[in-house]
């Protein structure tokens, strides 16, 4: 038996991080928002990327028997299946973020993208493992160039840089550190370079992004002190987080064959208003 679990966020179960900007842009790159057009006159209509968790961060998560709550408007899905001899057990977690904006350079190529939303984390008591903690990740950045993966993220971080590595236990006091180095990817497939798709195809690919894939996120050493202090990790915790290689892959919808020969058209129309406005301005400045 296999099932399939939404949740949604729920008005006051995370800290709500307020005054995000966009930090990573390179500077021949351009900030283009929901709603605004790209430099070559496309506006962006927005989309979605999905980030599934890795196997071995997922036995994490399940032998902490640790929450997964989404931060709205992103999406956590979770496939629950029997196990012999566990259960019910879940199987694969995924997030799905809403993307706010992308940057793109001088030539219209999408460099990097940024989202809205995310998930808290959250541990409860249990000897040799963890004390019970909180950690929320929200408004990923990636940046395709530098293969980084920036956040927000809320937590109780007074434990790194410490002996016990956690932050003390009966008190709470949270901190919020924005674009944030949480991740870096070594894998990639994907063609970005044609840059955003218009807004007709939008439709049928929910996403004005094309289609890529990144794998192999590993957590970075200032990342993992901030997560085991946070989840108040005890030292089989911090073992079994340290065993995490990969913590997942981001993916974006693939279009049906229907879609992608509609992908086509759109690039080819986005070929052909790129050349347009070059030959218009040429006969702007031709001698008369």
């Amino acid at each position: 038996m296999r099932l399939s679990i939404r949740l949604l966020a729920t008005v006051g179960s995370v800290v709500t991080i307020m005054g995000f900007t966009a930090g990573h842009a390179h500077a021949s790159s351009t900030y283009v928002s929901v709603g605004d057009s790209a430099p070559s006159g496309i506006p962006f209509s927005g989309g979605d990327f999905t980030l599934n968790t890795s196997a071995e961060f997922l036995g994490f998560l399940n032998i902490h028997k640790a929450a997964v709550e989404a931060v709205e408007p992103s999406v956590v899905t979770a496939e629950i299946s029997t196990l012999p001899g566990q259960g019910l057990t879940r199987t694969a977690v995924s997030l799905t973020n809403a993307v706010n904006g992308v940057w793109v350079d001088n030539s219209g190529a999408i460099t990097g993208l940024s989202s809205i939303g995310g998930v808290t984390l959250v541990t409860h008591f249990a000897d040799k493992l963890s004390h019970g903690g909180t950690l929320s990740i929200t408004n990923l950045q990636i940046d395709f160039q530098s293969q980084r993966v920036y956040a927000s993220i809320t937590g109780d971080f007074r434990g790194v840089g410490t002996a016990e590595g956690y932050s003390p236990n009966g008190s709470y006091v949270p901190t919020t550190l924005n674009n944030f180095h949480l991740w870096s990817f070594t894998s990639y497939e994907g063609d970005l370079s044609a840059g955003i798709v218009p807004a007709p195809l939008s439709g049928p690919f929910t996403s004005a992004i094309p289609p890529f894939s990144l794998g192999n996120l590993a957590i970075t050493q200032q990342g993992f002190d901030h997560v085991v202090s946070a989840l108040k990790l005890y030292d089989l915790g911090t073992t079994t987080l340290q065993s995490v290689a990969s913590y997942g892959s981001i993916t974006t919808p693939v279009p049906e064959p229907a879609s992608a020969s509609l992908l086509l058209v759109g690039l080819l129309g986005v070929a052909a208003v790129t050349r347009n406005r070059a030959n218009l301005k040429k006969q702007a400045i031709s001698p008369l």
